[in-house]
């Protein structure tokens, strides 16, 4: 072999190594955040939804009102006009709705078809009816907090530490008008945004993250207008799973609501 071919095989050798190693390492780092441990979730009841509404499933409640004995609250901030309907809605009952599955929510169970139906999946769905008719007294935007939960503890400080933290879930908006904004998750954690935008879209599962902790956690509408939102499985815990899916349940304990197991659906 001459050793202008050695030189050649070389070269071709080193491509191909660089390749495999490029590709490897493209592997690793789309893999490892779903790798992380799972913290607990730190906001109640997000997976059955059992403390709202007084326990009725698939019964539209006003949204104040379905907070009675529950652990999260709802409120109008500062003057500001709102109303709507709150229904925690079962999984086989989503359908008639107007709630199709597919989309993101895939990544959470296997659907309708699946042998059983929801195979695994316990879960239900809230859906709000939103409309926010006025702002705050002081004209600024109108809020209306529709999950809040106070007394989860302090932080050495808001965005402090040398640490992430994620909030996730997913939301499905049926309809939207107006410059009417879902909020998630905000305040405590990484502020999630469903917007105009993601009306028809089916199910989409969004993700965010910041450095440290805020103060309460909170989910509300903010603006003017009326959006009705299928929201599922919010999650808020440590760490930064770089958008991967991850849930889990939260913890008995002085800071966080012990959860039931629920069977069946209605």
């Amino acid at each position: 072999m001459s050793s202008a071919q050695k030189i050649t095989d070389l070269i071709t050798a080193a491509e191909e190594q660089k390749t495999y190693i490029d590709e490897a390492r493209e592997k690793f780092w789309k893999e490892v955040p779903a790798r992380r441990p799972v913290t607990p979730n730190l906001i109640p009841d997000t997976y059955a939804w059992t403390g709202l509404c007084g326990g009725e499933v698939n019964a539209p409640k006003q949204i104040i009102a379905a907070h009675n004995g529950s652990r999260l609250s709802a409120y109008t901030y500062n003057g500001t006009a709102a109303s709507g309907t709150l229904e925690v809605v079962t999984l086989d009952k989503l359908a008639g709705k107007g709630i199709g599955f597919g989309g993101d929510l895939k990544k959470a169970t296997n659907g309708p078809d699946g042998n059983p139906p929801w195979d695994g999946s316990r879960f239900r769905v809230l859906l709000f009816d939103a409309d926010i008719a006025r702002g705050q007294a002081d004209g600024s935007p109108g809020w209306f907090f529709v999950l809040s939960k106070r007394g989860l503890g302090h932080y050495s400080g808001w965005g402090r530490g040398e640490f992430a933290t994620q909030a996730a879930c997913f939301v499905n908006v049926v309809s939207q008008s107006g410059d009417i904004v879902f909020f998630p998750s905000t305040n405590m954690s990484a502020t999630i945004e469903v917007v105009a935008g993601d009306a028809g879209q089916g199910w989409l599962h969004k993700h965010a993250t910041r450095t440290g902790w805020g103060g309460e956690f909170r989910a509300g509408f903010r603006g003017r207008g009326r959006m009705k939102v299928a929201l599922a499985l919010l999650y808020v815990g440590a760490g930064d799973h770089g958008g991967a899916y991850v849930y889990a349940q939260s913890l008995g304990g002085s800071y966080f609501h012990k959860e039931g197991v629920i069977y069946g659906g209605d």
